[in-house]
């Protein structure tokens, strides 16, 4: 992944995206924002405490920076659940896990802290989507409805499509001690120890499952929980800001 940084914003992009000149996307860090402790600093969820106030100020920094005109997003219920945006004011309300479009100059936007934020590019029919799929959401394997939706409501063929999976909870870390009611049985190839899970290696299955092509695939594999510094853990530090992702059409 590439690192960058203007007036004091850090993000990464995935190299699998740079010779798309359409497409624009960031997975920030923590670094550059409006909010205290303990959601220093670049936080973009008032769900846990910080003010609305410091969320819009974070919001609108990355703004000035990438210079989208509007910015979608939901309220993220760990599903399977796909939307597609044409007027973001009409989804922000709305539970949903994806948001998917067409339409340029609107920002995509999921929020995390451990999960894994997933964006999608298919070059070919010019969409794009923003997944939120934590270990709730691959279980009932949100990658595969991505894939479905993306193909049902725009035409995509699999093979076309790019997707990266940015920072999350890596699997020295995944522990789930009630894995045995939590998780299917079709995750226990993924146990690297007797409770912790690989869920890097399945978002990378499941896509692969979906008809993604495995070149087509970036994971970031860095561990939020081990990366205090420029990342939020929600299993590291249960009170914490949360990250945003964003993809979308210039």
């Amino acid at each position: 992944m590439i690192t960058r940084e203007k007036d004091g914003i850090k993000w990464l992009e995935f190299d699998l995206f740079q010779e798309h000149p359409r497409l624009a996307h960031a997975l920030f860090l923590r670094h550059g924002g409006a909010s205290p402790e303990p959601y220093t600093s670049l936080n973009f969820s008032s769900f846990h405490g910080d003010s609305s106030q410091n969320i819009h100020a974070n919001i609108n920094r990355v703004q000035k920076i990438f210079n989208f005109q509007e910015i979608a997003y939901s309220c993220l219920k760990h599903g399977k659940t796909v939307l597609k945006v044409d007027h973001p004011k009409n989804v922000i309300q709305k539970e949903a896990d994806g948001l998917t479009t067409q339409k340029p100059h609107i920002a995509l936007m999921s929020t995390y802290a451990d999960c894994q934020c997933a964006l999608f590019y298919d070059p070919i029919q010019q969409v794009v989507a923003n997944i939120h799929a934590g270990w709730r959401g691959c279980v009932v394997n949100i990658y595969a409805e991505t894939v479905r939706h993306l193909v049902a409501t725009y035409g995509s063929n699999p093979d076309n499509l790019l997707v990266g999976v940015g920072p999350s909870l890596g699997p020295t870390r995944a522990e789930f001690i009630n894995y045995a009611t939590e998780l299917p049985t079709e995750f226990l190839p993924y146990r690297i120890n007797p409770t912790h899970f690989d869920f890097w290696a399945i978002a990378k299955d499941q896509l692969q499952e979906a008809g993604v092509l495995p070149h087509h695939i970036e994971i970031a594999q860095i561990c939020t929980y081990d990366n205090p510094k420029d990342y939020y853990s929600y299993r590291r530090d249960k009170l914490t800001g949360r990250h945003a992702g964003i993809i979308f059409l210039q």
